[in-house]
């Protein structure tokens, strides 16, 4: 997609619009004409959301604000529209006979006159002019919900529903066509016929927020309390929710109790959590356990927003729990309120996938025994395309988001045991007390999608309040190789490079052999511009490990920034052979073609990256590289890569552009 693009700022506006999102959706087009005054598609895009919105006078102004609308039947058009609401019906019949005169077949001209003879009490002749229209578009929305408004000054009756359920059908986005429908299955009492044709709206435009809502208030009324529960949840998951959703809400769900484990066949799964301050991430958490587990246990550590109400109303019991600066403690006194077989443990910030459910009751069901836990991979989301085992993403999951994932590996689903129980102030894991009790760990095939990483400034605070909960750990368990490496790892996120190189060394004196520690040291000698070390270590991890891809980056990446541009090359060219969707080892093959001169082997290569997701931020990327160049001393190759970015910026259809 064009990042910025008036059409795209459009449809993107009316997506936000349809969701309830009015605001936002305005100020995006307003932003847009604030930039290009002259933008006709997106000032008519703007009044059409502001008219639909009642808001008839800011409509008028924006369009006043655009050329004579005598000079485009657009304008003119919904010029006619807006005057309608402000009493003006003869004048819009005027500007609807101008647009007739120049087009006969103009139907939405024709619809305008249709309103005006209605507002004038001319309904029979409105509804030929709502009959021609229909004639020339049997898909016309306004048309139809004219020809209903006709029907039900005429001969009220069950054809003024038919009418109103094509208008809804042909043009959801209509907020008076949908409120009319809705108002209609009320009065005919045809609650299970507005419910279905929701439901196929729905099937077409799943976000379209005031279709959702009007969903569940007809499943209120038909007393499927259950159903417009999980709708309600849905919402909250999508949409959001204000005060009077929230009290709404929890109503609902004191009626029906929380959520509770069915005693059967079936092994049963309880969630365990704890949390503060998650009201924005925690409902799409939980939305996406719901059908996993059978009982939500959430132990809240002093929430000042609305976290504790939202978990309620996905059916969690919550209890709080005073924070003692140990992330074991607190997650310890979820697990001793579970009741179901099996514990299951995700953070606000995490979700799970639909299409691992059959997987994971599969598991459960091949293991009757409970006489294993299962070990996890987290994608954990990233705009980092360099970061230890990134990998791109491919649309295997509607989860995916940022550019691609790095994983990470831990226990998270264990039989309900008291001997399990979580150990460490910070970074907890139960795999120590799964190893005194004896109880093997296998591989499960779920997978959890952590989106924490996405929010920059988030991760930065919690890392930093990790950091002294880390001494803890270190004085409790001296010698223990994994503190020592959540530490540094923690460390390097903070930017603090040369207490990371302290601990990493650290760490190999143990781990001499762990080609993680010794590529995560090269990225840090990277970062602190030591060349020759980073070189070393990436060479000694890829001596331990040759499969790994980030290290030979971080080799070839060293050699360019010393100087030879050719081996920097010559690493590059084969791990883009064995690695083809490996994004950042392409580009430094760009930036060292250019610094080399070899133009077309510079853009073959940024052609490709900017038709990937990586595209709309290869210039600030090749910027960050030219500048990376001249610090190293390296001016020739910044020049030459500088001189490369600029000739690609001046010509707009470039393949890099």
């Amino acid at each position: 997609m064009r990042e910025g693009h008036p059409q795209d700022i459009v449809g993107r506006s009316q997506r936000l619009y349809a969701m309830g999102r009015c605001d936002e959706a305005v100020g995006r087009l307003s932003a847009c004409l604030e930039r290009g005054p002259g933008n006709d598609a997106v000032r008519v895009a703007l009044a059409e959301l502001l008219l639909d919105s009642e808001r008839v006078e800011d409509a008028l102004a924006v369009l006043a604000a655009g050329p004579p609308p005598e000079s485009d039947p657009r304008f003119l058009l919904l010029r006619g529209r807006c005057l309608l609401p402000l009493g003006q019906a003869s004048q819009a019949a005027e500007i609807a006979d101008r647009l007739l005169a120049a087009d006969p077949q103009h139907v939405a001209a024709l619809c305008l006159k249709g309103e005006a003879l209605l507002a004038a009490s001319q309904p029979a002749a409105a509804g030929e002019h709502f009959r021609r229209a229909l004639d020339l578009d049997p898909q016309c929305a306004a048309a139809w919900h004219g020809t209903a408004r006709c029907r039900l000054a005429l001969c009220p009756g069950e054809n003024v529903l038919d009418a109103l359920e094509r208008a809804v059908c042909a043009g959801p986005g209509s907020r008076h066509g949908t409120l009319a429908f809705h108002a209609a299955c009320l009065r005919w009492d045809a609650l299970e016929r507005g419910l279905s044709v929701y439901e196929g709206v729905l099937g077409r435009e799943p976000f379209h927020r005031r279709i959702r809502f009007l969903r569940i208030e007809l499943l209120l009324r038909l007393g499927r309390r259950s159903e417009a529960m999980c709708a309600v949840e849905d919402a909250l998951a999508d949409f959001g929710g204000d005060e009077g959703l929230l009290s709404a809400a929890l109503g609902l769900r004191e009626s029906l109790g929380p959520k509770r484990p069915i005693s059967g066949a079936r092994a049963t799964v309880s969630l365990c959590m704890i949390v503060k301050d998650e009201g924005d991430t925690l409902p799409r958490c939980l939305r996406s356990a719901r059908d996993f587990v059978d009982e939500i246990i959430v132990a809240d550590t002093g929430s000042s927003d609305r976290t504790p109400d939202l978990a309620a109303i996905f059916g969690a019991k919550v209890f709080p729990v005073t924070w003692e600066d140990d992330f074991s403690a607190a997650r310890n006194a979820s697990l001793a309120k579970a009741s179901c077989d099996w514990i299951l443990v995700l953070d606000a910030d995490e979700a799970l996938s639909p299409l691992d459910l059959p997987a994971f009751r599969t598991l459960l069901a091949s293991h009757p025994r409970k006489d294993c836990a299962f070990r996890v991979r987290t994608r954990n989301y990233s705009y980092d395309a360099n970061a230890v085992g990134f990998v791109g993403n491919r649309g295997e999951f509607p989860e995916e988001a940022g550019l691609g994932w790095f994983p990470s590996d831990k226990v998270r689903l264990f039989p309900n045991d008291p001997r399990i129980r979580f150990r460490f102030p910070v970074h907890e894991l139960v795999e120590p007390s799964l190893a005194a009790a004896g109880i093997p760990i296998r591989d499960g095939p779920l997978l959890v999608h952590h989106y924490g990483t996405l929010r920059v400034e988030r991760t930065a605070c919690k890392t930093q309040a990790y950091r002294r909960l880390e001494e803890r750990k270190f004085q409790g368990e001296k010698a223990r190789t994994a503190a020592l490496r959540e530490a540094a790892i923690q460390e390097a996120r903070l930017g603090r490079h040369r207490e990371a190189i302290s601990l990493w060394r650290r760490f190999v004196r143990l781990r001499p052999r762990s080609a993680e520690a010794w590529l995560n040291l090269s990225g840090c000698y990277w970062n602190t511009a030591e060349y020759d070390e980073a070189a070393a270590c990436a060479a000694r991890a890829l001596r331990i490990d040759p499969r790994l891809k980030e290290a030979r980056f971080n080799l070839a990446y060293a050699r360019l920034l010393q100087g030879d541009g050719q081996k920097a090359f010559q690493v590059l060219e084969g791990l883009v052979a064995a690695e083809p969707h490996y994004a950042p080892a392409r580009f430094l093959l760009g930036v060292a073609a250019a610094g080399l001169g070899e133009e077309e082997r510079a853009a073959e290569a940024f052609s490709f990256l900017a038709k990937s997701p990586f595209g709309p931020a290869l210039g600030e990327a090749l910027r960050e590289a030219a500048r990376r160049l001249s610090s190293a001393g390296r001016r020739l190759e910044a020049g030459r890569l500088a001189t490369w970015i600029d000739r690609q910026a001046s010509a707009p259809d470039a393949a890099a552009g």
